[in-house]
């Protein structure tokens, strides 16, 4: 009885294929925006993810607002290693300046770090040595470039080559020790400094740096164990000493809570995002109903025929009910395939972020068009199976 259903159902499709495909539309774009949006939010909200994981998501970051006259220095960062719950901890200073080699040149951003900071960040090195502690004690003119320093700047195709070269920075000759790997989520990009950069010892950075505060106004701290929770209270803790209970006094950015906000805020935009693409189906729906009492009218003499032969109820109900579920399934399948057309075209053109079809989304849209054809088809179905064989053999519409 259900294939025969579904086979007449079809049969009843494909003689109207311009009603359907209209009667779809509702259905169609409803899906459409569900997975599109849904899927952008995922792929935009993964992006952030990982550029905050690039720079050390098992990391704190403190920045001293008002140091009340206190100043920290760096043998206040040393001596916070002697808290339990802190493993490594280094000093962080920013500014820009101008990278040049013998062939080319660029603005960068400089960083000035200590030999810990590459394995707080987690930074991946392809080629080359990390900062040294007799690097940051000398104030050496020493450098570790990104990948797209030495391709463009330096114009030299494999880092190995490039270890030993000389490039000035600022004006001051630096050789450089280490290759970093660019990624789309490098520690440079989530910050919006770009992609040319450089980290060198924080002692050299106060002394070539343009504006760069002589004393330690940010630093970045690894947990003991991964426990930033209590790192965080420590040295929160310290902290609030040194300045007089004052909370306003620093900010302890932890990238965990970072991350559980993002997921948060993503969470809550897809609720809202699929909510509105919701409408959108709702309204699909009423279509579906509004063509499927169309149809009913137009078959009355079909009905009473079926009904005079031996068609039972059920099976008048279960033939128009299929009708609508199918005409709604088709509908949310065109609108899946257009919308991984779309979330292609938008990634070939927009490479930072790459989107994909979310398959809990496209579950969700299915299942549900699939409730939409059922619940505003059962109307329609339910007019259709209650006709009486006289009457509706009596119609002359």
């Amino acid at each position: 009885m259900f294939l025969q259903s579904l086979k007449m159902a079809m049969e009843s499709i494909r003689a109207n294929k311009m009603r359907s495909f209209l009667t779809m539309l509702g259905i169609i774009i409803g899906v459409f925006s569900l997975v599109v949006l849904v899927s952008m939010i995922s792929g935009a909200s993964g992006s952030i993810t990982d550029q905050i994981q690039s720079i050390g998501s098992d990391s704190l970051t403190i920045s001293i607002i008002d140091d009340k006259g206190e100043p920290l220095e760096y043998k206040d960062l040393e001596a916070m290693t002697g808290l339990d719950s802190v493993d490594k901890i280094s000093p962080y200073v920013q500014t820009t300046a101008v990278i040049k080699s013998k062939r080319n040149s660029s603005n960068a951003s400089i960083f000035g770090v200590n030999g810990d900071y590459a394995e707080i960040s987690e930074q991946t090195l392809l080629a080359g040595r990390n900062i040294k502690r007799a690097d940051y004690e000398n104030s050496s003119l020493v450098a570790i470039v990104s990948q797209k320093v030495v391709h463009d700047v330096m114009q030299i195709q494999d880092a190995d080559n490039a270890i030993g070269s000389e490039i000035r920075i600022a004006g001051q000759p630096f050789k450089v020790i280490g290759v970093l790997m660019d990624t789309d989520s490098d520690t440079s990009m989530m910050l919006g400094f770009g992609s040319y950069t450089a980290y060198i010892p924080y002692t050299t950075a106060l002394k070539v740096g343009r504006n760069v505060s002589r004393t330690v106004t940010t630093f970045v701290v690894s947990a003991s164990e991964g426990d930033l929770d209590q790192a965080e209270e420590d040295i929160g803790n310290l902290l609030l000493k040194r300045f007089d209970n004052d909370e306003q006094a620093f900010y302890i950015m932890n990238f965990k809570n970072v991350m559980s906000v993002m997921d948060e805020v993503s969470g809550t935009l897809s609720l809202i995002m699929g909510g509105v693409a919701g409408i959108s189906l709702l309204v699909g729906g009423i279509g579906i109903m509004n063509i499927m009492l169309v149809s009913v009218t137009e078959r009355t003499r079909e009905i009473g025929i079926r009904k005079a032969i031996g068609a039972t109820r059920k099976e008048i109900l279960l033939q128009f009910l299929i009708e609508a579920m199918v005409i709604s399934l088709f509908g949310c399948l065109i609108g899946i395939g257009l919308s991984w057309a779309a979330l292609v075209i938008v990634t070939y053109f927009y490479k930072k972020i790459t989107f994909t079809l979310v398959p809990g989304v496209v579950v969700l849209a299915t299942v549900f068009s699939l409730m939409i054809g059922l619940i505003f088809g059962m109307y329609p179905a339910n007019k259709a199976a209650r006709k009486k064989p006289i009457d509706a053999l009596r119609y002359d519409g």
